[in-house]
Order: C-alpha cells, then sequence, then structure tokens
C-alpha cells in the first residue's frame, strides 16, 4: 500500500492510494458494506450506482457469523470470490460506523464486537484467523475504542496501551495473511489531546500502510476538529489517513480540511433507514469552471398547496439556483437529522410529481417521483430502501468526485465548501 500526494492546499490534499492492483483517487470513501453486500442493492442494481467506489469497506461485526469459515476456507481469494469483488479493493475494520457498540466490555486480551447473534470477543491470534479466511486487501488492527467523551484519564490511557499492545502483537506475529494484506495502525485517546498525540507517535513508529483515527464524534464533542487537526499533524504525509463515523457533507468537509483522505460511506445508508434522500441544495450553482455553471437565482412563486398549516409551521422555503426550466421551491423539514436530506415520509411528498433532485441522473430520479418514493414508504416496501439507496450513494459519491475536483483549484475550493456548508438547507 503506497500513497502518491498529486496536491496540496493547506493541511487538506489530492493523491493517490495504490493498493491491491488498483488506483485509489483521494479524498475518497469506502463503499460501506453490510456483510460484504451493499445493503438493499444487488450486485447487478449497483452496477447502475455511478461513481461506485474501487475500494468496499467489510465491517468485523456483520462479517463474524457469516458467511460461514468452511465455506470462505475453500475460496480461492477469500471473501473476494465467496462475494464477487474481485474488481474491488476490501478495507476491513473492527466496528460498524453504523452501530455504536456498548462500552466497558473490552479486555486487556480481547476485543468485543457486536453481532446480530450477540457479543463475540476476538483475541490477536482469533483475529488473525479471521484475516486467513476473509483475506481482505486492508485490515484494520484491533483496537479498544472508547467513547469520545466523559472519560476518565486511567480509562484513556489504557485504550491507548491496549491498542498499541494489540498492534505489537499483529506485528510481531509474522502471519502469513500479512504479507498480503496492508495493515492499518488504530489511533485512540478519546478527547485528550495528550494521549491522541502519544497514540499517533507511538503508531507510526510501527510498521503500519496507514493510520485508522478511531473515536471522533462530532455529537459528542464540539472540539473535536482541533483535536483531529492536531492529531494528523503528527501523522507522516506519505501514508493514508482514514476515518470513521465522520461522515455527513459538512464533516466530511472539515475533516477533509484536517488532512484526512478516506472515509467511510454508512450515510447514505442511514438517511436510506429513516426514509430520507440526501441533497445538495445547491448543487445547480457549479463552481466557475464547471461547464454546467449558471448563476440564475429563482424567486419563491408558490409552495406546495397539500401541505397543512401545521406542515408549514415546520417548514422553510428554500430558494434553489436552477435554469430557467427548473425552477421550483422545496418545503424541507426543520426537525430532520440533518441539513443535507429531506424526509420522504412527510405528506407533504404525496403529491408531488416531480424527482427526488431535478438536477440528478440517478436511476432513481430518472424513473420516479418523489409521491412514489413517499408511497412506497408509507405502504412499507422494500423498493423503497432500495431507490433510496442508490440515489443516496450517487449522490454521496458525485459530492466526493467534486471535493477532488475543487481541491485541484485554488480559486474554487472556498466556493465550493461555501455552497455546501453555506448555503445548505436550514
Amino acid at each position: 500500500m503506497h500513497m502518491k500526494i498529486e496536491h496540496r492546499r493547506g493541511r487538506s490534499r489530492t493523491g493517490v492510494v495504490k493498493v491491491g492492483g488498483k488506483n485509489l483517487k483521494t479524498p475518497a470513501c469506502l463503499a460501506y458494506t453490510r456483510a460484504g453486500a451493499i445493503p438493499h442493492v444487488i450486485q447487478d442494481l449497483a452496477e447502475n450506482i455511478k461513481n461506485l467506489p474501487a475500494a468496499m469497506q467489510l465491517t468485523l461485526p456483520t462479517l463474524t457469523d457469516q458467511p460461514p469459515q468452511e465455506i470462505t476456507s475453500n475460496q480461492s481469494n477469500g471473501i473476494h470470490t465467496f462475494l464477487g469483488l474481485q474488481n474491488f479493493v476490501s478495507f476491513l475494520t473492527i466496528q460498524d460506523p453504523v452501530q455504536t457498540p456498548p462500552s466497558g466490555y473490552n479486555e486487556d486480551n480481547a476485543v468485543s464486537v457486536w453481532t446480530s447473534g450477540g457479543r463475540r470477543k476476538f483475541t490477536v491470534q482469533k483475529y488473525l484467523a479471521k484475516l486467513m479466511v476473509l483475506r481482505p486487501t486492508v485490515a484494520e488492527c484491533l483496537c479498544d475504542t472508547i467513547p469520545a467523551s466523559k472519560q476518565t484519564a486511567k480509562r484513556i490511557k489504557k485504550s491507548v496501551d491496549r491498542t498499541l499492545k494489540f498492534l505489537d502483537e499483529l506485528v510481531a506475529s509474522k502471519s502469513e495473511v500479512l504479507r498480503n494484506c496492508s495493515l492499518l495502525g488504530a489511533i485512540e485517546g478519546s478527547d485528550s489531546l495528550e494521549e491522541r498525540i502519544r497514540s499517533a507517535r507511538e503508531t507510526a513508529t510501527r510498521p503500519v500502510s496507514g493510520f485508522v483515527l478511531e473515536g471522533f464524534n462530532p455529537k459528542a464533542s464540539s472540539d473535536w476538529i482541533s483535536l483531529l487537526q492536531d492529531t494528523v499533524d503528527v501523522l507522516p504525509c506519505d501514508k493514508p489517513r482514514v476515518i470513521q463515523g465522520i461522515s455527513s457533507p459538512d464533516e466530511v468537509l472539515q475533516a477533509v480540511d484536517c488532512g484526512v483522505d478516506i472515509f467511510d460511506s454508512s450515510f447514505p445508508y442511514q438517511l436510506a433507514e429513516r426514509g430520507s434522500a440526501l441533497v445538495f441544495p445547491s448543487r445547480h450553482k457549479r463552481f466557475k469552471g464547471d461547464r454546467n455553471y449558471t448563476d440564475n437565482t429563482t424567486e419563491a412563486s408558490n409552495i406546495n398547496s397539500t401541505q397543512s398549516p401545521a406542515e408549514m409551521n415546520n417548514t422553510e422555503i428554500l430558494i434553489t439556483e436552477e435554469t430557467d426550466n427548473e425552477r421550483h421551491v422545496k418545503g424541507i423539514d426543520k426537525r430532520r437529522t440533518t441539513d443535507f436530506e429531506i424526509d420522504l415520509n412527510k405528506t407533504s411528498y404525496s403529491t408531488d410529481m416531480g424527482p427526488v433532485d431535478s438536477s440528478c441522473t440517478c436511476y432513481c430520479c430518472a424513473n420516479h417521483t418523489r409521491a412514489y418514493i413517499h408511497h412506497l414508504l408509507v405502504t412499507k416496501e422494500m423498493l423503497a430502501q432500495v431507490l433510496l439507496m442508490m440515489h443516496n450513494q450517487h449522490q454521496y459519491f458525485k459530492f466526493f468526485q467534486e471535493i477532488r475536483q475543487a481541491l485541484t483549484s485554488e480559486e474554487t475550493w472556498e466556493e465550493f465548501k461555501d455552497r455546501v456548508l453555506g448555503q445548505r438547507t436550514r
């Protein structure tokens, strides 16, 4: 695993990670999977998702109980052959970014993961046995990840010590599987700058191919950006930095500014699960230099007449910048979880015959309406999540493509961030 930096802008950078015979352009995201498959989307449909990353994220909790070991161990290339992932790089992480595992269950010699069948404990030897079966391209070291805040100094120190101990045991094992697998060191430390720095410096002295920044949670810590920035500054520049749990667009841009290279893509899945569609309100006004750039603006001309007064009180009017034949006004629920989604469960969309996003070219927007997605959600049809996943992933992967494009031009990066952060739906 080797990283080549191509362009720098402050701490942020673009580059190429060469791993497993593939070139992964950074900043990048990993395609989130559960049990090795993209949730709700079968392989044939996945081919319709544009800009699908060359790297898939495998998570230990979803692969611990399945597939059966006796099946994958007979495959010539482990999990890649079993799941048909021969054309993808696989990143195995210890925890699932969607789940928040209970704290207090890790031990000096084992890490707990929570599967559909309950708690499973992994020692270094058991983890090596799992790696031998799965044979991922890249694997994270076992780590004692703890919550991002409200931890005692003693517990934080123990977390760092345990993680370094697991890493040393993995390196000393000289296992055959590690010769063909790039090992990522985990950076721990919760909200302690001192322990974060110690973890980063100590891990950087070990023979690892990159780093996973664990335990960051913007919802639990208001100071996470400066903590992340100071931690990344200690890490060597020639190895990729991966982060988990930072996946909403605003958090991603802040982490990119700190020098993070690779992210998980669990955000589109979480939106689909709650019946929401990912939208970038000002996507129609692209950065200068884009051949589709337009400076046209619209005025609010009408409000969806199907909204009740109660719904109107919880709705703000977003004026989007679009071409003349695409003008419309969107009602955005102020109670939604993030600033980058529309909740299609709301009755206001029951008669909305427009696409989820008029600027989107995904399969969902090209063939279906908001009203149809709303109907599927109300009737609890599985197709709702299928279509929302296809749309959300299309938008999210396109977002990372635009990040890379904006970072290569000194004139567009600030404008791009302003479009995403300053003109998002409120």
